[in-house]
This record gives structure tokens, C-alpha cells and sequence, in this order.
């Protein structure tokens, strides 16, 4: 009588490992799906993130290169005002000297789309 309880309870425990041996399985698939999801999503973070750095890099070199010319820009101006500003007061005093009546630098403004000044003796 005891060896065929024996051999039932072999049985069910038999069956129960076969399907503690199927839920196993599953399980491992579904944690092995996991972590393949995970490792993509670590990839997927890591290259936007490359992308996001390799972006905003390059917008702070165009950003610097925008200021550089701007300066450059903004100290060519500079120079070519210094430069017309001497360049009119040597004329200034030649006309002087040559005339003997002094004559005053008159600053006109023209209405264009750049608003270029004219300068002109009157």
C-alpha cells in the first residue's frame, strides 16, 4: 500500500516539476525579454544622449564663431569710424588753413534702408 502512495505522490511531484519546469521556462523568457528591453533602452538613452551632447556642442561652437565675427565686425566698424573721423578733421583744418574762414562740418542724415550718413562740408 505504501509503494503505490509512494509512486502517486512520485507522480504528482513529477507532474508539479514539469510544470514548475514549464513556469521556469516562461519565467526565464519573460526576464530574458526584460532584459533585452532593458539593454535596448540603455542603448536607445545612451546614443540620444551622445546626439544630444555632439548637438549642443556644436551649437556652443556656432555660438562662439557668431560672437568672434561679431567682434571682429563690431572692431572693423570701430577702426573705419576712427579712420573717416581723422580723415575729416585733417580736411577740416586743410580747408581751414587754405581758406582762412573757418567752416563748420555739417552731419546730414539720408532716409535709406540702411540709414547710411553723409557727410558733407558746408
Amino acid at each position: 500500500m505504501s509503494s503505490p502512495d509512494r509512486h502517486s505522490k512520485d507522480n504528482s511531484s513529477l507532474n508539479n516539476s514539469k510544470y514548475m519546469s514549464l513556469e521556469d521556462i516562461v519565467g526565464v523568457v519573460v526576464d530574458r525579454e526584460k532584459a533585452a528591453r532593458k539593454e535596448m533602452q540603455s542603448r536607445i538613452t545612451s546614443i540620444i544622449d551622445e546626439k544630444v551632447f555632439s548637438l549642443s556642442l556644436a551649437l556652443a561652437k556656432e555660438k562662439k564663431a557668431r560672437e568672434e565675427d561679431e567682434n571682429q565686425f563690431y572692431n572693423e566698424v570701430q577702426d573705419e569710424l576712427h579712420n573717416l573721423r581723422e580723415e575729416i578733421e585733417i580736411e577740416k583744418s586743410i580747408t581751414e588753413e587754405n581758406s582762412g574762414i573757418p567752416k563748420t562740418l555739417t552731419f546730414r542724415k539720408t532716409h535709406t534702408k540702411t540709414f547710411r550718413r553723409n557727410w558733407r562740408f558746408s
